[in-house]
């Protein structure tokens, strides 16, 4: 459903979903829809939707895609290494229990719980409510930034990944690149992997051709609500 779940969101830009049915699902707050196709991954927290009903976003057996900023349709490396699903349970008290699940390593991913699908008074997860609680992710103590150049003279810049203080997701890592007096001389980012079970323990984002000079470096894990850690700052020389 447009406007609803990662993936679906028009105003960002995502542009998959269909609007048709909106008028006739908001008389009914009891509908939870599940809605496939556009691959998104089931343990980003924004697969939930709840606003007048509850939409899900259902991910893929196939391969993963996102959307990052302006960047529409992203397709990471190994985005094929992809089966998620959900358990779905509706008990005799009319709570419905999503558990988000990961068929590679035969492991759980989320779980969301609904106590009374019809009354959206009570509804946890309104974005407003999810983005309230959730928080920064943060690196550990002592983390620091590793620097390589591959042949073709393209850095990369490392670090160990960041934990998620709210129980969600590390979304992203964001670079920032400064030149001596300061300037900015790009920003660059790097999908986390969270869609991976395990997770990676590092995360490189190439910050290509730089030329020559010195360089401060400011590296910032980023949570699925826009939210940032505390920097790890870095220094490179390219000569």
């Amino acid at each position: 459903m447009a406007g609803t779940v990662y993936g679906s969101r028009e105003e960002l830009g995502e542009g998959w979903g269909t609007g048709v049915f909106t008028d006739i699902f908001r008389k009914y707050p009891q509908i939870i829809d599940f809605s496939g196709h556009s691959h998104y991954p089931v343990n980003d927290p924004r697969s939930i939707w709840q606003g007048d009903f509850t939409a899900v976003g259902t991910a893929s057996l196939d391969y993963f895609e996102f959307t990052v900023d302006e960047n529409r349709t992203v397709h990471p490396k190994n985005n094929k290494k992809c089966a998620q699903m959900w358990v779905v349970e509706a008990d005799a008290n009319n709570r419905v229990r999503l558990r988000g699940y990961d068929l590679i390593s035969d492991s759980r991913l989320c779980e969301y719980l609904i106590e009374k699908p019809a009354d959206k008074d009570t509804f946890a997860y309104t974005p407003e409510k999810m983005a309230a609680a959730s928080s920064a992710p943060a690196f550990a103590a002592g983390a620091a930034v590793s620097f390589k150049k591959n042949l073709s003279g393209e850095y990369s810049a490392t670090v160990p990944a960041a934990a998620p203080s709210d129980g969600k997701i590390v979304f992203l890592y964001r670079v920032f690149v400064y030149d001596a007096n300061g300037n900015p001389a790009g920003d660059f980012w790097e999908l986390s992997g969270y869609y991976f079970t395990p997770a990676p323990e590092k995360v490189s984002v190439g910050i290509g051709n730089l030329p020559k000079g010195n360089y401060t470096l400011e590296v910032f894990a980023e949570n699925a609500y826009g939210m940032r850690s505390q920097p790890l700052t870095a220094s490179l020389t390219v000569q």
